[in-house]
């Protein structure tokens, strides 16, 4: 297993040092090759809503579908968390 965590994604060094968290291992990519354009330079007020918007949709959608990976939930509880994503979406679209 290459993430101490349990899960992906995990970004191994040939030294074995490892990144996790899919936010910081795009930052990490981008930071790699910066005149690429893959994410603002660092120390921007862009390159902060870059990671603004990384860690809104890490910890609010992502973590938001749990509910629904589970069987044993119940429906009226997948069906808040649809609703609350519907919502987290929304503000996707609009912000």
């Amino acid at each position: 297993m290459v993430n101490p965590k349990g899960y992906v994604p995990a970004l191994q060094f040939d030294d074995g040092q490892i990144l996790t968290e899919v936010s910081i291992i795009v930052q990490y990519l981008a930071d790699q090759k910066p005149q690429s354009g893959l994410a603002p330079k660092a120390g921007t007020m862009e390159r902060y809503r870059l990671m603004e918007w990384l860690n809104f949709v890490s910890s609010e959608i992502h973590k938001s579908y749990g509910p629904l990976w589970k069987p044993d939930t119940p429906e009226a509880a997948k069906q808040s968390a649809k609703d609350l994503l519907g919502q987290r979406f929304d503000y996707l679209v609009e912000g």
